[in-house]
């Protein structure tokens, strides 16, 4: 064939798809397209073979322009209707909804009972009515709907409109589980562990938690993974319980970077990393936690793993406080008494130390205040009773101040050594500074411990390297007292062998003309007098080593 024909037939096939090309583009948008985007968009996770898009999650502007044009297209297609429903609520357009909720609910389409009793619930586009919205999650329960059975048993729990009835609720919450809602699983678990109006059953909330946060309930999560990392009510898996709390903060739960943090900091699950820790927390501070609030607060405060910032930590600690938070009240309470981080203010900090009484850091600070101030010996002996509870319950400030009154014979207090080391042990083990420089110097003085002098000069070295400059001079004077111990053992041990070579140098002679030396490594000793004896009479000079 010749080029000339090749050359027509490309022409023609070009010329070609020029033209079908230009018809498709005059056709009409075709009405599934805009279906199918208001389903991808809009369509309920409750929906039967659809993947679906949460309430909480759903994107309004890519959502109500497709199902919009679906209802132009087709004004008569109720799934579309509930769908465009879903996302007007979601726009805060409740009063449009309306109508197309009422129009799903007459094509039968029952997922609609449940937005309707929603909406009755929480006053959305109509006045709030309990019975409307009772009546509506009775419906979509009769037709078999999950999420409309959890609120109904919610209602039961409650007694919202009707009676409380424990038992109901859990039967509700038991079916609606059964059908695969993991919002009602972890109702009925809580129910479960505490006993709430229904026997306690341990096992079956553990298995039941398991399935809600399966599901990927944050408060599920949250829960399974505190369970599991403190061993509380299930047998204690720090890395499980760190897995699932990682999958709730990237849910979005403050909570949960909190345990993050609280694993890392401790080093639960290995080794410690406060860098990580400092992290989680400012993670979960930034969420509005109050466990991370006061946590990041308290790190600021020590300069542990960061920049001391102590009008920062003040600040997160009165954060934490206005959330109820009892640790944060005491802290911000000591804050205030003392003009930490900002202006003193005893009044205020009175108030927050007495809300927050019971927590360790109250008791020490009150106990000092008492001790300190009071001439009182009945109110000196309740600030001590104070501080020795503060210490029991692991303050470290509270176990070093106790000790030193216990110890003190001229403290007006019963001495009681063995409960004041007892407290610098557990205080050092913290790593206090003070505790590390008193538990350090009875272990090399032996002041009621057992002499211990490598573990007494770590614990100087410990509690120097954290400021304490009485640990370094402490160190200092050791040394040059362990000097002047080992140049009198080195004197002592050349005079002694002096002596020894000295005595053998005697030596007696033999009959056959030998002579044996008065030597420690011969096989006889011998006296000046000559006389043989065996090695277990002879003299025996030892010298120091």
């Amino acid at each position: 064939m010749t080029q000339a024909f090749w050359s027509s037939r490309i022409c023609a096939t070009k010329n070609l798809a020029v033209v079908v090309s230009f018809v498709f583009l005059q056709l009409p948008t075709l009405p599934y397209a805009d279906e199918s985007l208001c389903k991808r968009y809009a369509a309920s996770p409750d929906e039967p073979g659809v993947e679906g898009v949460a309430f909480e999650k759903l994107d309004t502007k890519k959502a109500l322009p497709a199902c919009e044009r679906a209802m132009k297209d087709n004004p008569d297609d109720f799934v579309s209707a509930f769908r465009l429903s879903r996302v007007l609520l979601a726009a805060n357009r409740a009063e449009e909804a309306l109508p197309l909720v009422k129009q799903a609910i007459e094509a039968q389409f029952l997922l609609a009972h449940n937005a309707l009793g929603f909406m009755y619930l929480y006053g959305l586009g109509v006045d709030a009515d309990e019975a409307k919205a009772y009546e509506a999650f009775v419906r979509g329960h009769t037709s078999g709907h999950a999420r409309s059975t959890h609120a109904l048993a919610t209602f039961h729990h409650s007694g919202t409109y009707v009676e409380r009835d424990e038992e109901r609720a859990a039967e509700l919450y038991r079916q609606a589980a059964f059908s695969g809602f993991p919002d009602a699983a972890f109702a009925l678990s809580q129910m479960l562990w505490t006993g709430d109006g229904i026997p306690a059953n341990p096992k079956e909330a553990l298995r039941l938690l398991y399935q809600a946060a399966d599901g990927g309930i944050t408060d599920a999560l949250n829960d399974l993974a505190a369970r599991l990392i403190n061993g509380n009510g299930v047998e204690r898996d720090v890395n499980s319980g760190y897995r699932y709390a990682v999958k709730a903060s990237q849910n979005g739960s403050g909570y949960a970077a909190y345990l993050m943090g609280f694993v890392q900091e401790r080093g639960l699950g290995g080794a410690s990393d406060i860098s990580s820790a400092v992290w989680a927390y400012r993670v979960s501070s930034s969420r509005g936690d109050p466990l991370g609030h006061v946590s990041l607060g308290r790190l600021l405060l020590e300069g542990k793993g960061v920049k001391r910032d102590l009008v920062r930590a003040r600040d997160l600690f009165s954060l934490a406080a206005e959330s109820g938070s009892i640790e944060a009240q005491a802290r911000l309470g000591e804050m205030l008494m003392s003009g930490t981080g900002g202006p003193q203010d005893v009044k205020r900090a009175l108030k927050l130390l007495e809300a927050a009484s019971d927590h360790p850091v109250s008791k020490y600070v009150l106990g000092m205040k008492a001790l300190e101030k009071s001439e009182s010996k009945l109110a000196r002996a309740a600030g001590l009773e104070l501080l020795r509870q503060a210490a029991d319950s692991g303050h470290a400030d509270a176990q070093v101040e106790a000790a030193l009154i216990l110890i003190r014979k001229d403290s007006g207090f019963v001495n009681d050594t063995k409960t004041a080391i007892n407290y610098l042990a557990r205080a050092a083990k913290q790593g206090h500074p003070e505790a590390l420089f008193q538990y350090g110097s009875r272990l090399l003085d032996g002041d009621g411990v057992r002499v211990n002098e490598d573990r007494g000069l770590k614990m100087l070295e410990q509690a120097a390297a954290l400021g304490n400059v009485r640990a370094s001079a402490m160190i200092k004077i050791h040394l040059k007292i362990k000097e002047k111990e080992a140049e009198q053992l080195r004197v002592t041990k050349a005079l002694c062998e002096l002596q020894i070579k000295n005595y053998n140098r005697g030596s007696y002679e033999r009959d056959d003309g030998t002579r044996l030396y008065n030597t420690r490594n011969g096989k006889h000793w011998f006296e000046r007098s000559g006389r043989l004896v065996p090695p277990d009479q002879a003299p025996d000079y030892r010298c120091p080593q």
